[in-house]
């Protein structure tokens, strides 16, 4: 394949916004006999080759579709299966509120990359810790194989058995306001672990979860981290998308400070947008997560904003019983509320 993608009469139609169809059929037919060959017999290395001279490409046109979250990209991507003979993912649900008929339990995964699992692709779903523990209810509905968890308060709740269902990997995270400079340090790290872990996945062919315990959060940034340095997206795009699809989604300043020194960017990402004109901060209650907090959380915020969603969640963790580690958990996580101003030292970029 040549160089110049100006050349190129499939770069030509891309920019003129072909059908998708018209736009993989070129490009399939610009490589010789040979090059048709190998690019059937490596689909997921074809389609990553292509993605990547899209992405590389500082045209206006591809410029305009990275800002609408590569829309039109992923047709010419999901033709370009079409044309390499790929079969097309199986249907399934896109998650919502959905309840267990054994216990009551919430099962909410939300679909925010979409992918047939083959070698090269990663089909990504995104939960709290009350969905991703249902590790059979994961499979059978959603075809998900592996599960990432990122709160370090939840990784002794796993159950081992869960194994035969799902493959489970944990990078324990905390979730806090605090801007100590060791903690600082630890989440950078973290979400390059993470990166890595998720792009072994990628080329494997995988479908899988990524969870903290409120959905928010650590998983919100380790989303937002994959759409960023994998999928094209930019912050500005990516961070209200997120946003849409779960109430006060990457609502952690700090978290979010951590991962732009992993996304290399000075870029400014704002609080959730409060009604007075400031934002919202919200991060996951210490110690032990209480059955359905996460959606009591979400229902109280859809009905009433943060004030309606906070004092749910703390009746529900003041009545809900808890067995004794719990409780040895819940005392040890109690923490009295002082004068929290000097927690936004450092962030004098993030906005009010």
């Amino acid at each position: 394949m040549a160089e110049k993608t100006e050349e190129l009469a499939w770069f030509t139609l891309f920019k003129e916004r072909a059908p998708a169809k018209d736009v993989a059929t070129a490009w399939y037919e610009s490589h010789d006999d040979e090059g048709k060959k190998l690019a059937k017999g490596d689909a997921p290395t074809s389609r990553g080759k292509l993605r990547r001279v899209l992405v590389d490409s500082d045209c206006p046109e591809v410029r305009s579709d990275a800002a609408s979250g590569w829309k039109y990209t992923g047709s010419v991507m999901r033709a370009l299966d079409e044309v390499l003979g790929v079969p097309p993912p199986k249907p399934h649900s896109r998650g919502g509120d959905v309840r267990d008929g054994d216990g009551g339990v919430p099962f909410r995964p939300k679909l925010v990359c979409e992918a047939s699992g083959a070698p090269g692709t990663l089909c990504l779903w995104w939960s709290d810790y009350d969905t991703a523990k249902q590790a059979k209810k994961l499979r059978e509905k959603h075809g998900i194989t592996h599960r990432l968890n990122l709160a370090i308060e939840v990784v002794h709740k796993f159950a081992a058995e869960d194994d035969e269902f799902v493959k489970t990997v944990h990078v324990p995270m905390e979730d806090c306001f605090n801007p100590e400079e060791e903690l600082c340090e630890d989440w950078p790290k973290q979400f390059c672990k993470i990166l890595e872990i998720l792009r072994a996945w990628r080329d494997e062919g995988v479908v899988a979860n990524i969870n903290c315990q409120m959905g928010k959060n650590r998983s919100g940034a380790a989303v937002l981290l994959w759409l960023c340095e994998e999928c094209g997206w930019t912050l500005d795009a990516a961070v209200p998308h997120l946003r849409s699809i779960t109430a006060l989604a990457c609502a952690n300043p700090h978290l979010l400070a951590a991962l732009s020194k992993v996304l290399k960017t000075n870029e400014v990402i704002p609080l959730n947008p409060a009604a007075d004109g400031g934002g919202w901060v919200c991060i996951s209650p210490p110690g032990s997560p209480r059955q359905g907090a996460a959606n009591e959380f979400d229902r109280g915020f859809e009905k009433g904003g943060l004030s309606e969603a906070a004092n749910r969640l703390a009746a529900m963790n003041a009545t809900s019983p808890l067995d004794e580690q719990d409780e040895e958990e819940e005392d040890e996580g109690e923490i009295a509320a002082g004068d929290i101003e000097p927690l936004f030292s450092g962030l004098d970029d993030v906005d009010d």
